[in-house]
């Protein structure tokens, strides 16, 4: 080696691996052309139900509220996959859901509306999509160091908004994941 830095075929690698992500999420787009998925319609509840239910499961997501009653079926929020778990989770469905869950952290919770009609009991798939927002906090000043790692919640300071109620951490809505909700419809469709 002459002095001067070179790539070998390891690094190269790397360097693909890490570029690869950032130009993702650059080239991501923010607009949805996808149609809103279309109710599943079945002749049997239980069979409709069940296989809702385990449509949710096949994507690792676990019921929460299951109320046949009103025909509502709710399953418990979860973390989008990540990068290294792209291979075994298959709830993202596109490369700007990708992009996003690498970059922020986002959950998914998936409700089934049930209904019965004319034609039969009606499942329609719902998916949320919330996003984590966490609380700055200042820690460059000596003083502050200790309370660094204390647990609780903010509340305003005179210099900004007195008495204001400021959580540390909260999820927001950002909106339906409609190629999820396609997805489930077809798998749902596919087991009856």
């Amino acid at each position: 080696m002459t002095g001067r830095w070179r790539f070998n075929s390891d690094m190269r690698w790397m360097f693909l691996l890490l570029l690869v992500p950032w130009l993702t999420v650059g080239c991501a787009s923010n607009a949805r052309t996808v149609a809103p998925a279309e109710p599943v319609v079945a002749g049997d509840f239980d069979n409709l139900w069940a296989a809702a239910e385990d449509a949710a499961r096949d994507l690792h997501f676990k019921p929460d509220l299951q109320d046949k009653r009103r025909g509502v079926l709710v399953t418990e929020p979860m973390i989008a996959a990540q990068p290294t778990e792209i291979l075994f989770r298959h709830e993202l469905s596109t490369m700007d859901d990708m992009a996003r869950s690498a970059t922020a952290t986002y959950r998914r919770t998936v409700r089934f509306d049930f209904e019965e009609t004319d034609a039969g009991f009606v499942a329609k798939p719902i998916v949320r999509v919330e996003r984590l927002s966490l609380a700055e906090r200042r820690i460059t000043d000596p003083a502050f160091h200790r309370d660094f790692f204390r647990r609780g919640d903010e509340r305003g300071t005179p210099e900004s908004d007195r008495g204001v109620f400021l959580p540390r951490q909260y999820w927001y809505d950002v909106g339906r994941d409609e190629n999820l909700e396609r997805r489930l419809a077809d798998m749902v469709r596919r087991r009856l």
